[in-house]
This record gives structure tokens, sequence and C-alpha cells, in this order.
């Protein structure tokens, strides 16, 4: 059984909090957060050499440091539009100064009520990697976006499978709190299909925002045709929690 998760988003509460934490990765203490300039400096470097260089840097407003009134404005900005929306988001080009050249930053309003936001930082060349490292910076866990858990079954026979979804589920207990949701749940919406369905993913929905999407791999069809009987032959079997079923042929 492996494990995969995405993390993306820094949540922060109250808009003070948000206004620090873009003052500090303004700063420049963030590690990555003048990945970009550098990516960019060495591209005009390398095309235009030395010469171009130095010109490139005192000729350009974003290499010239970023001054507190750049994030006053975009939090001014972001703070109004979020008024009556739950989402803002810039995408910063050559206006960008500083850290903020060719970079993007989103704030979504999560909780108006506790006041809760996420902030996103995405840059050019170097992705969600300067948003990681202000999460560090703060000593903020970044917020889960997809947690993976991929089971490969051994077949006793090599042509049945046996998927228990129970252990499957506990795996991820952990991190999404899946405590609730029971593994006979999944099976029996698995079999609640008809053969005219055929093998989709199973999504369920528990908690606030939080879904569990269950996708079968490399297995047969469900419903196969009986010459004997002259009609579909369902092929899956469930035992509480576990499913049983047929392996796809072609990788038999």
């Amino acid at each position: 059984m492996t494990v995969e998760h995405y993390d993306r988003g820094i949540p922060l509460k109250g808009w003070d909090s948000v206004k620090s934490a873009l003052n500090l990765y303004a700063s420049g203490a963030v590690k990555g957060s003048h990945a970009t300039e550098n990516e960019q400096a060495k591209a005009v470097g390398q095309s235009f050499g030395a010469l171009g260089l130095g010109l490139y840097l005192v000729a350009s407003p974003h290499m010239q440091g970023v001054r507190n009134s750049f994030v006053e404005r975009m939090t001014d900005e972001a703070h109004e539009t979020l008024q009556e929306r739950d989402h803002w988001s810039r995408h910063y080009d050559y206006d960008g100064q500083g850290v903020f050249f060719k970079t993007s930053v989103e704030i979504t309003v999560l909780d108006r009520k506790e006041e809760l936001y996420m902030l996103e930082i995405n840059a050019a060349y170097v992705g969600s990697a300067p948003e990681s490292e202000l999460a560090e910076e703060l000593g903020i866990p970044r917020a889960l976006r997809y947690y993976m858990v991929t089971a490969e079954i051994k077949s006793e026979d090599g042509l049945h499978f046996a998927f228990d979804f129970e252990e499957a589920l506990r795996a991820v207990d952990g991190v999404l709190k899946t405590d609730s949701l029971k593994g006979v749940e999944i099976a029996n919406t698995f079999m609640a299909g008809d053969r005219f369905a055929g093998i989709k993913p199973v999504q369920i929905f528990f908690g606030t925002g939080i879904s569990v999407t269950v996708a079968p791999g490399r297995v047969e069809r469900r419903y196969v045709y009986n010459k004997t009987s002259e009609a579909h032959q369902d092929t899956w079997t469930i035992e509480g929690p576990v499913l049983y079923g047929l392996l796809d042929s072609s990788y038999v």
C-alpha cells in the first residue's frame, strides 16, 4: 500500500495574519522567495551578457526591492473584493515588485465567522515552493488537498481479487478523520450500480469540504454475458467490507 498526499495553501486566522504573512514573504526572509527573480536574471545574463544583466537589474522595478506600500495595496484590493466574494487572486508579471515578480497570489475565505483564510502563492519556474517555505517559516502546516492511497492486491489464484475497504480506510484515519466512515458502506455503494452503469469511481462526501473517492484499478467488467443462461451475470460479490471480483483478463 502506497500513500501520496498533496498540500497546498496556508491556513491563517484573522486578516492581520494574512497581511503579516505577506509582509514576511515580501521581506525576502523566506529562502525560496527570490527563486523566480534569480531564474529571470540568469536568463537575461545568458542572453545579453553581463552588461545586459546590469542594466536589467537597475531598470526593472521588480528588482528594486519590495516596499511595504506594495503589500498594502495588494491586501487593500484583496480585502475589498473579499467583502462580497470568497476568493481573490492576482497574477503579477513585470509589475510585481521584488519577490512578487511573475507570481500569483490567491486568498480564499474559508470561514467568515471564524475569520479563517487560505493564502496561496505560486511563482514562475518554482511553482508553490516559496509557499511551502513560507509555511515552514511561519510554523504552519499547509492545507491538505488530497491524500491518495493505492493498494495493490495479490490474487491467490491469479484470476480473482479481494479488496478490503475497511483496511484501506483505516490507513487514512489519522489524516482525513474518516473514523465515522465504514468499509462496508463503500462496498455496498459499489454494489448499488446496475449492468449499464459500468465501473465508475465512487465518491462519498462527509464533513465539510471532504470527500473520499474510491476507484478500482485493473479489474474485469462487472457484468459478463453468460451464453448458457443468455443473460448478464454479476461477477462481483461482497462479504462485509470486502469486495470480490475478476481481475482484468488482459493483465492476468
